[in-house]
């Protein structure tokens, strides 16, 4: 069954749901995961993550009941431009839930990180609009062994990614943030292709 919503009450509650997506840079003080949202930059598809149980697959968790993964539910805004539709439903590859996530126009998903796993497993996973893995990244895929022993450990995860800097969709349809190493990482959406070039400011974790 199609799900409609009205519009105002859509992007009310998704973007509500972004004031909880990451943990602050206490590494370990991770919050119960919730439910959340994201909406595109035209204002036409949002998202909804809804966690996981698989606590079994998350580093440091084992014996630890697995299950079901996070699940993704897509809305689109119909011609009218007063409701929201749900069209689509997938699983992800977070075993409990991504970190943060960003929807693009066409509706591409792109995640970053585990919660409570931030840096272990795929930590960048671009979705096509149509459901298929682009691109799943580990952090071995993108950075060299010299460049992995420069970021943070805790107990619970590797800190690769600049928190203060807010992952973003930017106008030409790249998701692009900071990392630890002061570098602006760019993720092309229709591709997965990740490019690395210094940031306009240096990270202020370093």
């Amino acid at each position: 069954m199609i799900v409609i919503v009205r519009r105002l009450a859509a992007v009310t509650v998704l973007l509500a749901g972004l004031a909880a997506t990451a943990p602050g840079t206490q590494a370990d003080q991770w919050i119960t995961p919730t439910e959340r949202g994201a909406v595109s930059l035209d204002g036409r598809v949002v998202v909804r993550v809804i966690p996981g149980e698989s606590w079994g697959e998350a580093e440091g968790f084992k014996g630890a009941p697995t299950g079901k993964h996070a699940i993704a539910r897509f809305y689109r805004l119909d011609e009218a431009g007063a409701a929201f539709a749900q069209y689509r439903e997938q699983e992800l590859l977070n075993p409990v839930a991504p970190v943060v996530f960003a929807i693009a126009d066409d509706g591409a998903l792109a995640t970053l990180d585990n919660w409570h796993n931030a840096g272990y497993g795929p930590v960048l996973v671009v979705y096509a609009p149509t459901g298929e893995v682009v691109k799943s990244y580990e952090l071995k895929d993108l950075y060299s062994e010299e460049q992995i022993a420069q970021f943070p450990i805790s107990v619970s995860s590797i800190w690769w990614r600049c928190l203060p800097v807010v992952p973003a969709i930017e106008p030409n349809g790249a998701l692009a943030f900071v990392d630890r190493l002061s570098q602006r990482v760019a993720v092309d959406l229709a591709t997965g292709a990740v490019t690395f070039e210094p940031a306009p400011f240096p990270c202020a974790e370093e």
